[in-house]
C-alpha cells in the first residue's frame, strides 16, 4: 500500500485571498500566487516516497462565482509545474451535506482507493478546522495545520501547529529519519 501527502490547495500551495480576516480561493490563474518553498517542500515529500495529492473545496463553482475551466486551467498549471500526483476538488457548498466536502472525508477514501494508500500511513496538511477535522475522521497518521489566524473556528483535537508546507516537510523528514534509526 501507498503513504500519501494529502494537501489542501489554498493557503497550503498557494496564496488565499483575504477579505475581512476570511481566506478565498483564486478565480483563476492570474489570481493564482504560489506560496515560498511549495516546490522544495514537495520535492522532500518525493524523495520520502509519499505520493502528493491535492484534495480541495471549491464551492466557488457550484455558486458560480468561479468557472470549470477557469478551475481547470489553474489544475493544469499545478500538475505541469508542480510535484503533484492527482487532484480531487469537491465542488459543493455546505448546504448540499455530501461526504467528498471536507470534513467529509470522501476526497480521501475516493484517492485512496485510486492510489492504493493506506490512509493510516499517510498525512493530510490543511490551513482550516474542516481540513484538519477530515484527517482526524480518515484516521491519517499525521494532521499539519498552518495556523495564519484566520477569522474563523480553530481545529480541535490532535494536530502539529506549523507555520508553512515547508516546516511540515522538514518535520515530516525528521520524524521519517527517526523511524528508520530504530
Amino acid at each position: 500500500m501507498n503513504k500519501a501527502i494529502f494537501l489542501d490547495r489554498d493557503g497550503v500551495i498557494n496564496k488565499v485571498i483575504l477579505k475581512d480576516g476570511k481566506p478565498f480561493s483564486p478565480k483563476n490563474l492570474s489570481e493564482f500566487v504560489l506560496l515560498d518553498d511549495v516546490s522544495e517542500a514537495l520535492a522532500i515529500f518525493k524523495k520520502l516516497d509519499y505520493l502528493t495529492i491535492i484534495v480541495t473545496n471549491q464551492p466557488d463553482i457550484k455558486t458560480k462565482k468561479q468557472t470549470l475551466k477557469d478551475l481547470e486551467i489553474t489544475h493544469r498549471w499545478i500538475f505541469d509545474n508542480l510535484m503533484i500526483d492527482d487532484i480531487f476538488v469537491c465542488c459543493h457548498d455546505d448546504s448540499d451535506n455530501c461526504n467528498c466536502r471536507k470534513p467529509g472525508i470522501g476526497m480521501l477514501i475516493n484517492a485512496s482507493k485510486k492510489h492504493k494508500i493506506n490512509l493510516a500511513n499517510s498525512i493530510i496538511i490543511g490551513d482550516r478546522w474542516k481540513d484538519i477535522k477530515c484527517g482526524q475522521l480518515a484516521k491519517c497518521k499525521n494532521n499539519f495545520y498552518i495556523n495564519y489566524g484566520y477569522d474563523e473556528p480553530l481545529p480541535t483535537g490532535k494536530f502539529i501547529n506549523v507555520s508553512s508546507l515547508f516546516e511540515c516537510s522538514k518535520i515530516v523528514e525528521s520524524m521519517n529519519e527517526k523511524n528508520n534509526e530504530r
